[in-house]
């Protein structure tokens, strides 16, 4: 069958190009035939230009480094060589209903596809016609452990996700949060799977590694928000035991740059991992490499952490949030973990099998 995927995209978040590779990869698989779909509003080429070298910051525009650009670059290889996508041009509206013809089902997910603080005041806006599938007959859509990335949705967009979510073919969703927000708005309950790049196994993302460029032992920081005070500490802490801080999203640190493969490759050999991140957690425990997690905010003030919440609860690793000393920083418990997600590992395939084959 051929399948459209509909996900967030942006060649600049590592872990939305990630999971975008495994859904495409786990599908492909399957024996499917699938394309990434993304809508590219049409825009002056003074626009991209002006996009490619600068970005607004905090109220302010600044000029983009060379580096960030290089970035850029390497991002846009990585998802031009590993995942096959189909930019459709449009004027703001959206995947049109003309493609229904041309696709047996429509996969949204995963990410913060339902996560309406990104998409702005419209209720008609794009983003809800694409990430709630709109444009698709009703027995074609299916959801894949979308996310919200919310503890709950806000009141004004209730109504237009009630509508759209009821008419769905299957709805799987990645956090126990969503789960409840999809109950509380449609009397449906559904399944929470995996983040698609748990169906990934360790030795599968290690045939796309490269080469680390740090050749001694060293700390991995992934920060997608400002780093907590206790961060701070942990952080001096072990720089004096003698580990290099390899800060991976600060433009200044040497090893900056690099493409999702190289990101995976420094936390699978990092002595330990520091992040806020979501992603940069699933693939600790898939490579089983000791980290601790921190509070992330988002700027608009929604709370971040309930799909980190998920993942340690299922692992049995809820301690990992908040450690402030280094000895314990640096060990890890995974006995029993494997067993853990295989068992998931076959629930989410099971569900996008049955999905796939209404």
């Amino acid at each position: 069958m051929r399948i459209g995927i509909v996900t967030l995209f942006g060649n600049f978040n590592y872990g939305n190009r990630l999971q975008n590779y495994a859904l495409h990869t786990v599908l492909s698989q399957m024996g499917h035939d699938v394309d990434t779909l993304v809508t590219l509003e049409k825009t002056s080429a003074l626009k991209s230009i002006f996009h490619k070298y600068f970005e607004k910051e905090n109220g302010a525009i600044r000029f983009r480094t060379k580096k960030e650009r290089g970035r850029d670059a390497a991002f846009s290889k990585f998802t031009d060589s590993l995942i096959p996508t189909r930019f459709i041009s449009t004027n703001g509206s959206g995947i049109s209903s003309q493609l229904n013809d041309e696709y047996d089902y429509f996969v949204v997910g995963s990410d913060q596809v339902w996560n309406p603080l990104w998409w702005g005041d419209s209720l008609e806006c794009r983003c809800a016609n694409d990430y709630l599938l709109q444009f698709a007959d009703a027995n074609k859509r299916v959801a894949y452990s979308a996310s919200f990335g919310l503890a709950s949705l806000p009141e004004n967009w209730a109504s237009s996700f009630k509508e759209a979510l009821e008419c769905y073919s299957d709805i799987s969703v990645r956090e126990d949060a969503g789960a409840r927000i999809v109950e509380e708005l449609t009397g449906r309950k559904v399944p929470v799977t995996l983040d698609p790049t748990m169906l990934l196994t360790a030795n599968q993302w290690r045939k796309i590694e490269k080469p680390v460029a740090c050749k001694q032992k060293y700390v991995f920081q992934f920060n997608l928000g400002e780093q907590s005070d206790a961060q701070v500490k942990l952080t001096a802490e072990l720089k004096s035991l003698g580990y290099e801080i390899v800060d991976y999203m600060n433009p200044k640190c040497r090893y900056f740059g690099g493409d999702p493969s190289d990101f995976l490759s420094y936390i699978d050999k990092a002595d330990c991992v520091l992040t806020d991140s979501f992603h940069a957690s699933v693939f600790s425990i898939l490579f089983k490499r000791p980290f601790v997690v921190f509070d992330r905010k988002h700027a608009n003030g929604s709370n971040m952490n309930s799909r980190i919440n998920t993942l340690l609860q299922l692992c049995g690793l809820e301690e990992r949030w908040g450690i402030s000393d280094a000895t314990r920083a640096l060990n890890c418990d995974y006995s029993g973990i494997d067993r853990a997600i295989d068992i998931r590992r076959a629930y989410s395939n099971s569900y996008l099998l049955d999905a796939l084959s209404r």
